[in-house]
């Protein structure tokens, strides 16, 4: 057709090679040239449409489910649903642990190394949250951890006696 020649002699004019023409018209050429770096042309679609915010949140939530997932394989009974609520069994953690491996090839791709540290920072700040939401709701009173308590350096008999300068017994002389 005129159109796909015009097309054509475009992309010639632009790289100079047929497969430059076809590319240009959308029929494809090299594989490994597009978005995806290869594979089904489905998830190269599908990239091209994402953009970063969302596959921020998308990684963001499977990082999430991926704690939660562990803490499930742990024996916790609190952790029997993902971030968005579907009940975990063996099918939803295949499914999951695949995305996380097809979304973090993507992210790497996509992120900068210190942008990834702060998704992961992120994500973790919100497990923390939604543990003690899923412990709640399990009945479970939420187990803060003590550090932020025992670097206060008040309100507890063990960092009074530190404080007036009287050490306890060592180590060694318990022995």
């Amino acid at each position: 057709s005129p159109r796909s020649r015009r097309a054509m002699q475009a992309g010639e004019r632009a790289g100079g090679s047929p497969a430059t023409a076809r590319k240009a018209r959308g029929l494809g050429g090299d594989p490994r040239d597009s978005a995806g770096g290869g594979g089904s042309g489905a998830r190269k679609k599908l990239m091209l449409t994402c953009d970063k915010g969302s596959l921020e949140n998308e990684l963001c939530n499977l990082l999430i489910n991926k704690k939660i997932i562990k803490h499930y394989r742990d024996g916790h009974g609190w952790a029997c649903r993902d971030v968005s609520g579907k009940a975990i069994d063996q099918y939803r953690i295949a499914e999951l642990e695949e995305r996380l491996v097809s979304t973090a090839r993507e992210a790497r791709h996509v992120f900068t190394s210190g942008e990834i540290d702060q998704i992961s920072r992120r994500a973790h700040a919100e497990w923390r949250l939604l543990k003690e939401r899923q412990q709640l709701d399990q009945g479970q009173s939420p187990q803060r951890p003590l550090k932020g308590i025992l670097k206060q350096g008040g309100g507890t008999g063990a960092s009074v006696g530190a404080a007036d300068g009287v050490a306890g017994p060592t180590p060694s002389a318990s022995k």
